[in-house]
């Protein structure tokens, strides 16, 4: 096994969450969405499909490592070892593991896979909570020529429009699974204003070489909920791993501090400090097993998902290996193993300048077994018909 966070994926791999509920005693009914049913487990969801439960009656979400760590009263190290062994994978020796970088990591995919499903019915609208879709959003969204199916599937959401109500909502939810707004992923999704140096250092992060001092000077911290926009859901292995946001049409520019001209911003990603870095984002249909597309944004691998493709955007993670800080060279190392594990691999990227350089990035890290995709205009019959 390469390293860690490999060895974590292929356990998690070998240990379906309903099989291990099973086997913990909870009776569980239903398809891709299913329910427990025993005494003591009423109001669980399990979704199979993301390998998550929430557990609404015991304010509690997990994937089924936190679920062997509530139920055997272990920390992570301890599960994960348990889990090997049930699915008898020889536990390699690893170099000492960062248990609190763990904690931090795991708590921002509680906080996101949340989130997720909150700015989903934002987007979808909930008649149970009597929540409207955003038609402006839904427009947005059904304009890229994504089904209804599609956008459901791949959990597209809505950051709202900074109504009171929305905060509430998002709060309410938040601390409806005991994870606290003011937390490093909670302020990723709602936002700060106030006194943000108090703030940061009661969360450790003051003296991060990532702290952004006009944070302070600003008296704010910008968050997902901050402008209108498309939430992607990065969902891989067990949840959501990351949000990203797509700015909707008359929020998409902003206005430079230094030169005060509009600068396009097309595009959001919570700050590093807060959730780590960004993630690439994996469509609804990918699976290991099968072919995979690249390309460069979520909404294109979103499309490649509803026309049945397997397919993963770099969402700007390509880049000159050679000129990567060495921890982001990792990171790009581990990803190109991870898509070479796949039996066949296919580059679409843009058809313009940048696309093409990033091909070249991109046929570098990946090797000969990438192939090169370029699409073309279909020409109308009466066009064809008047070519000499």
């Amino acid at each position: 096994m390469e390293n860690f966070d490999d060895f974590v994926e292929q356990v998690r791999d070998a240990n379906p969450i309903e099989d291990v509920l099973k086997e913990s005693g909870v009776t569980l009914s239903g398809g891709r969405t299913k329910r427990g049913t025993s005494k003591g487990h009423h109001g669980m969801v399990v979704r199979t499909d993301w390998q998550r439960i929430f557990w609404y009656d015991d304010n509690w979400n997990g994937d089924v490592f936190k679920w062997v760590m509530r139920n055997k009263g272990v920390e992570f190290q301890e599960a994960l070892e348990l889990l090997a062994l049930r699915a008898h994978i020889e536990m390699p020796k690893f170099q000492q593991v960062n248990e609190s970088e763990i904690r931090r990591n795991r708590s921002t995919a509680d906080v996101f896979s949340v989130a997720a499903n909150v700015f989903h019915r934002w987007l979808m609208g909930d008649k149970e909570k009597e929540i409207k879709p955003d038609e402006e959003a839904q427009a947005y969204a059904r304009g890229r020529g994504w089904t209804d199916e599609t956008i459901r599937a791949a959990l597209n959401g809505f950051s709202g429009r900074k109504a009171d109500w929305q905060y509430k909502d998002m709060r309410g939810e938040l601390q409806l699974y005991g994870i606290q707004p003011l937390s490093l992923a909670g302020v990723a999704v709602l936002g700060f204003e106030g006194d943000v140096d108090t703030w940061a250092r009661a969360e450790g992060i003051r003296d991060d070489e990532n702290f952004d001092e006009e944070w302070i000077e600003k008296k704010r911290i910008h968050g997902l909920m901050d402008t209108p926009g498309l939430i992607y859901a990065h969902q891989h292995k067990g949840g959501v791993k990351y949000l990203s946001r797509r700015q909707l049409p008359g929020f998409d520019k902003i206005k430079d501090r230094e030169t005060k001209k509009e600068r396009e911003w097309k595009s959001f990603n919570p700050y590093k400090l807060l959730v780590g870095p960004k993630q690439p984002y994996f469509n609804h249909v990918h699976r290991i097993d099968r072919a995979i597309t690249l390309s460069e944004g979520q909404g294109d691998a979103e499309t490649w998902g509803q026309l049945g493709h397997g397919a993963m955007a770099f969402c700007g993670l390509l880049g000159d290996i050679g000129q990567m800080a060495p921890e982001d060279t990792e990171r790009a190392r581990r990803l190109a193993a991870y898509i070479k594990k796949h039996p066949a691999v296919y580059l679409a990227l843009d058809d313009d300048e940048a696309g093409q350089k990033a091909i070249r990035f991109a046929a570098k890290m990946l090797g000969m077994k990438v192939q090169i995709v370029r699409m073309s205009r279909l020409t109308p019959r009466d066009e064809a018909n008047h070519v000499e």
